[in-house]
């Protein structure tokens, strides 16, 4: 039961990053995904973007923050009185 719990949670958590992900600016999501999904380096993503490796990691750094902002708003974790997490959506 905690098992299916906590992938419940996982699988919730996956689903809220993406929306937030969907959520950022087009160029900051793209130099985002290219970096953490694709695992590209700076030095990569800035030549096939003709962008300054400064101009990358700039976006990247907005894109964290972004996320650690918006991801407390989409989601509020809180614990039932059997102990078990569940999420109450408050947007």
């Amino acid at each position: 039961e905690q098992n299916n719990a906590f992938e419940n949670i996982v699988t919730e958590m996956k689903g809220r990053l993406n929306i937030s992900m969907r959520a950022m600016p087009g160029f900051r999501k793209r130099v985002f995904e290219m970096s953490r999904i694709r695992e590209r380096s700076n030095k990569v993503i800035a030549s096939e973007l003709s962008i300054s490796v400064k101009a990358v990691e700039c976006h990247i750094s907005k894109a964290i923050r972004y996320l650690k902002h918006i991801i407390p708003v989409l989601l509020y974790i809180s614990m039932n009185d059997k102990g078990y997490f569940f999420f109450k959506r408050i947007v």
